[in-house]
């Protein structure tokens, strides 16, 4: 059975849940995902069994111009690429979302953040548990719902609407 993704290239530059669920999501559908990694980052394994399952795995450092020139030739041929990242990560090495589009203008750039790119926490690290304490969530004294923050169905669930997104790019850029 052919899927609707099937030929779609993600690159997938992400960790933990929110970002990777959006290649996983991807990949369910069909198309090839190449996770990118640099083993110099540690890598979060649990994490990888659930939300990194069945992508390819690619070394890359982007520390190197080997590492550089071997990620523009991918970007040239990839379709999505998924930049799960602090935001300016990818840009300090030379790939800033300008200047990737710039070269590769048919890419659908799906960016991943828990604060968003704008406002006094833009740039910041987080998790769907910061989030939930930045939005007091977290400080309700109700003891079900507190069980229920330690589940991140938050970070799947942006996973989820991350590969709708892309979906929609996919769609734009074919009509």
């Amino acid at each position: 059975v052919t899927r609707p993704l099937s030929d779609v290239l993600v690159l997938d530059f992400s960790h933990v849940i929110a970002s990777p669920v959006v290649g996983r999501s991807l990949l369910e559908h069909g198309a090839t995902v190449i996770k990118l990694v640099t083993y110099a980052r540690p890598r979060r394994h649990l994490f990888d069994e659930e939300a990194n399952a069945g992508k390819l795995t690619y070394e890359l450092s982007l520390d190197t111009e080997a590492g550089k020139a071997r990620l523009w030739a991918l970007l040239r041929a990839a379709d999505v690429l998924i930049d799960g990242y602090t935001d300016g990560v990818l840009a300090r090495h030379g790939f800033a979302i300008d200047d990737v589009l710039g070269v590769c203008p048919h890419l659908v750039y799906c960016q991943v953040a828990c604060y968003g790119f704008d406002g006094p926490f833009a740039g910041k690290k987080g998790f769907q548990q910061n989030a939930n304490f930045c939005a007091g969530v977290a400080g309700l004294e109700d003891e079900e719902l507190l069980g229920y923050q330690l589940v991140s169905q938050i970070d799947y669930a942006t996973g989820f609407l991350g590969a709708y997104a892309v979906v929609l790019g996919l769609t734009r850029r074919r009509l």
